[in-house]
């Protein structure tokens, strides 16, 4: 019987050193779900989380230390009073933020942009239909470094492709600079990895199911990618009305 202690390499492979980025859309600030939010967040040890409807109250200073609790000491959130929905960003390592170009019109507090390690990452929550425009746009004018270096922009975009992302015969507004996108160079994470098999983060009161919740990563940003994918069980349990975003790093 060999020693498995001696041969650990050999039958174990190398060790490869993984960052988790955790991103959701908690609904409405949490509320009374906060509690079991952080407990649900910390099950997956994320390194790096990303909020969308985050709200600056009580209850997002309770999800604030938890991370803390959680290692996750770094945050940045977007400016704006209860009840408006912004994002937050929690980090192990520092987030310095970066600047942002364009007219973001209403919506400022909907884009956090930081340097994390040495990934650019830009969390976002899109409105819906034309009121998302400014942000769409603010997406596709990206300095050319973002393409250049590792970089991820995370969140709900509430958009997506026909016959992919939702149902056959419904038409995402913003479909088109999503394709845009691609074309610069952004690859869809989870698209990378699962091809053209469907998956739906989010559900309408007529249970029509839509994949609202991306990852787009760049050129250097995806030979790095080791994983994108869903965790379903929050939201089918009712602790959100959306998945979790799980992207893991090399």
């Amino acid at each position: 019987m060999p020693n498995w202690a001696e041969h650990a390499n050999l039958y174990l492979g190398p060790v490869i050193p993984m960052t988790r980025l955790l991103c959701w859309n908690i609904r409405h600030g949490g509320g009374s779900r906060t509690e079991a939010i952080a407990e649900a967040i910390s099950a997956h040890d994320p390194d790096i989380v990303v909020l969308t409807e985050f709200r600056h109250n009580g209850f997002g200073a309770r999800l604030h230390a938890h991370f803390a609790n959680m290692g996750l000491i770094h945050h940045r959130s977007g400016q704006a009073a209860a009840p408006a929905n912004t994002v937050s960003i929690a980090s192990r390592l520092p987030l310095t933020p970066l600047p942002r170009r364009g007219d973001l019109g209403a919506w400022p507090h909907r884009v956090v942009a930081a340097r994390c390690g040495n990934i650019r990452l830009t969390g976002l929550y899109f409105p819906n239909l034309k009121e998302k425009l400014p942000l769409l746009e603010y997406m596709l004018n990206l300095p050319p470094a973002y393409l250049k270096e590792p970089a991820l922009l995370v969140g709900d975009l509430n958009s997506g492709k026909k016959g992919l992302d939702g149902p056959d015969n419904f038409a995402f507004f913003g479909t088109p600079y999503i394709e845009k996108l691609e074309a610069q160079g952004w690859t869809d994470g989870f698209r990378h990895f699962q091809g053209d098999a469907q998956e739906f983060t989010w559900y309408s009161h007529r249970a029509n199911g839509y994949r609202l919740d991306h990852a787009f990563a760049s050129p250097p940003m995806t030979a790095r990618l080791l994983n994108v994918r869903y965790s379903h069980r929050e939201r089918e349990t009712g602790l959100s009305d959306h998945s979790i975003l799980i992207v893991d790093l090399d």
